[in-house]
């Protein structure tokens, strides 16, 4: 526990874009060898099983508030992935007149000495992933949420497409900070999120919880306890790993098991800037 809450506060102090305007090099000492890691890791077998269980339905789609880019390395198609806080492995300028009307860009290597640059006007870069102090005060649009709002209007799409389809959520590990995507129980059978920051409608599906953390209703928001009586919801209490290879186990979702046709993924139209 003390191990967590020293990282939260070291990775709360390094992801700042106002570290990246006063002290570049201080930030990149961080978000540098953060970066290799992500790329060097190799995805748990959850990821597998997951992407089986998927593959096993008509249709799919993640939201992801991870930034590491795991889902993508794991064989999920970029068409049906919303990394809601962005991705590390893109780069954007750290100044706001640049990042206007310009793409991230891919992330590139990383050389000892120096650092990372914009590849539009030279000036520092940045990771493409929010960061605790953008968007706001002095920062309005310190984020550039071109690839962010694009994928999110691909999932709003998606939604719209299977509106009389039954869904079941899979919850996989939402924590309970003010930017966790965890589902909180509506009205009607609906769920919405938490944090709300993206302004969504509770969505009619059932939920599967994978959290190993047990409920302490009134102490978390929207925790549903032991005793909490709901149709469309299911708790499965241990980690990640081990309940999405239960979850390939019970539905058969094995290696050579054949796939569902997918519905086409809705086609990206010219993007909007949402204010």
């Amino acid at each position: 526990m003390f191990r967590t809450s020293v990282f939260f506060d070291i990775a709360q102090e390094k992801c700042q874009h106002s570290l990246f305007l006063k002290d570049p090099r201080s930030a990149w000492d961080f978000h540098g060898p953060v970066l290799t890691r992500f790329r060097q890791t190799v995805p748990h077998g959850g990821f597998e099983h997951l992407r089986r269980v998927c593959e096993s339905k008509a249709s799919h789609y993640v939201c992801t508030s991870n930034v590491d880019g795991q889902f993508e390395k794991s064989g999920f198609h970029r068409t049906r992935i919303f990394n809601a806080h962005g991705f590390v492995h893109f780069w954007q300028c750290t100044h706001m007149a640049c990042t206007k009307g310009k793409e991230p860009w891919p992330a590139g290597d990383l050389t000892p000495g120096s650092l990372p640059k914009c590849k539009y006007c030279g000036r520092d870069a940045r990771p493409n992933a929010s960061f605790f102090d953008d968007n706001q005060g002095e920062y309005p649009e310190s984020l550039n949420g071109r690839m962010i709002e694009a994928q999110f209007e691909g999932f709003e799409k998606w939604l719209k497409q299977l509106k009389n389809a039954q869904l079941c959520i899979l919850e996989i590990g939402c924590g309970e900070s003010e930017h966790s995507l965890r589902l909180i129980p509506k009205p009607r059978g609906k769920w919405a999120c938490m944090s709300d920051e993206w302004g969504m409608a509770p969505i009619a599906s059932s939920l599967v919880r994978i959290d190993p953390k047990v409920p302490v209703p009134g102490e978390e928001q929207g925790a549903i306890g032991a005793d909490t009586e709901l149709p469309n919801f299911a708790h499965i209490q241990t980690g990640a790993q081990e309940a999405l290879r239960l979850l390939a186990e019970v539905l058969n979702c094995r290696e050579g098991t054949p796939k569902a046709k997918q519905a086409a993924p809705p086609q990206r139209k010219k993007l909007v800037r949402r204010r």
